[in-house]
C-alpha cells in the first residue's frame, strides 16, 4: 500500500506551482508601468512631473494588488499541498484534491490502460516528477496523476501501478472460474450470491437528495446568467443608468424565479435506484431522460464538492 505517508510529496511542489504566478506578476508589473509612462509622456498634455507622478501612483496601486495576488497564490498552493491526499491499496486507489472545493477520485486497476512518469521544464529544475495513469473515463484527467514526487517515490508508485494493472488484466485461473460457477449455481437455487449481497440497494426513496441542491443549482445558474446579462447591457450604464438599474433588477428577479422553478420541478421528478445488477436514473422537467448504469462498465468514480 502506498499513500501520502510512505510516499510523501515534496515541499518543492509549492514553489513549482507558484513560480508561474511570480513570473506572471513580474511581467504584468513591468508592462503596466511601461504603458502608463508611455501614455503620460506621449498622449497626455501634462508636464513631466505629472507624468512621473501618475506613473508612480499607478505603480504603487498595481504593485500592491499584485503582491496581494502573489501572496494569495502562494498561500493557496501551500494549503493545496497540505490537503493533497492519495492512497493506493491492493484493490484500488484514491486521490483527493482541492482547497475550497474538495474532490475525490477512485480508480480500479483493471481500468488502467497505461502508466507513465512525466517531467516538464519546472519539474526538471526542482527535481520533481508526476505519475500518470490513463483510463477510458471522460472525467479521469483531473484525478489520474500524482504530481510533486521525487524520483525514488515516483518510480515506486509507477511500478506499483504497473504491477497491479497487469495483474488485474490477467484472465482468472481455472480455480477462480470454478468458484464463480459454484456461486452462480447457488444463486440459481435460491441462495443470494456473495457478489449480489455485497451491494446494498439504495434509491431516491431510501436516500433522497438534499433539498438544498435546488438552491445550489439555482444560485449557480442565476449568477452565470447575471454575468452574461451585465456584459450584454454594459453600454446602457452611462447613457441611462437608472433605467439600466431598474431593468437589471427586474430581469434578475425573473431569472432567479425561473431557475428556481426549473430546479424545483427537476428535484421533484428526479429518481435513482442502484440494485445488485445495475443502476438507473430518471429526470424530467419538460422532456424526460432515463439512464442505465452497468457496474462492470464503470471506468472510475469521483466525489466532488463545489464552493456552494
Amino acid at each position: 500500500m502506498y499513500n501520502r505517508i510512505n510516499l510523501p510529496l515534496s515541499p518543492r511542489k509549492v514553489i513549482k506551482k507558484s513560480i508561474g504566478a511570480v513570473i506572471g506578476v513580474c511581467i504584468l508589473f513591468v508592462f503596466g508601468v511601461g504603458a502608463v509612462i508611455f501614455s503620460n509622456f506621449f498622449y497626455r498634455e501634462v508636464s513631466k512631473t505629472q507624468g512621473f507622478g501618475s506613473a508612480w501612483l499607478f505603480t504603487a496601486c498595481i504593485g500592491g494588488l499584485l503582491i496581494i495576488y502573489l501572496f494569495s497564490t502562494v498561500l493557496y498552493q501551500y494549503y493545496y499541498y497540505r490537503l493533497y491526499d492519495y492512497e493506493f491499496k491492493d484493490d484500488g486507489g484514491m486521490i483527493r484534491k482541492g482547497v475550497i472545493s474538495r474532490a475525490t477520485g477512485y480508480v480500479r486497476y483493471d481500468r488502467i490502460q497505461n502508466v507513465y512518469v512525466d517531467q516538464d521544464f519546472w519539474d526538471r529544475i526542482f527535481g520533481l516528477r508526476d505519475v500518470h495513469y490513463e483510463t477510458a473515463g471522460e472525467q479521469s484527467a483531473f484525478y489520474s496523476h500524482v504530481d510533486g514526487l521525487r524520483k525514488k517515490e515516483a518510480d515506486l508508485l509507477a511500478e506499483f501501478l504497473n504491477t497491479h494493472a497487469q495483474r488485474a488484466h490477467q484472465p482468472p485461473a481455472a480455480s477462480d472460474n470454478l468458484e464463480s460457477g459454484k456461486q452462480q449455481l447457488s444463486g440459481a437455487t435460491g441462495e443470494v450470491s456473495r457478489a449480489a449481497s455485497d451491494i446494498a440497494e439504495i434509491s431516491s426513496i431510501t436516500d433522497p437528495l438534499q433539498r438544498s441542491v435546488v438552491w445550489v443549482n439555482t444560485v449557480g445558474s442565476s449568477m452565470a446568467t447575471w454575468f452574461v446579462l451585465l456584459f450584454a447591457t454594459s453600454g446602457m450604464i452611462e447613457d441611462a443608468f437608472w433605467w439600466w438599474l431598474i431593468f437589471i433588477c427586474v430581469i434578475s428577479t425573473l431569472v432567479l424565479v425561473g431557475w428556481r422553478w426549473y430546479y424545483s420541478v427537476w428535484y421533484r421528478n428526479f429518481q435513482y435506484f442502484f440494485g445488485p445488477d445495475r443502476g438507473q436514473t430518471h429526470s424530467r422537467v419538460i422532456g424526460s431522460t432515463t439512464g442505465y448504469l452497468y457496474y462492470d462498465r464503470i471506468q472510475d468514480v469521483r466525489v466532488s464538492q463545489g464552493i456552494l
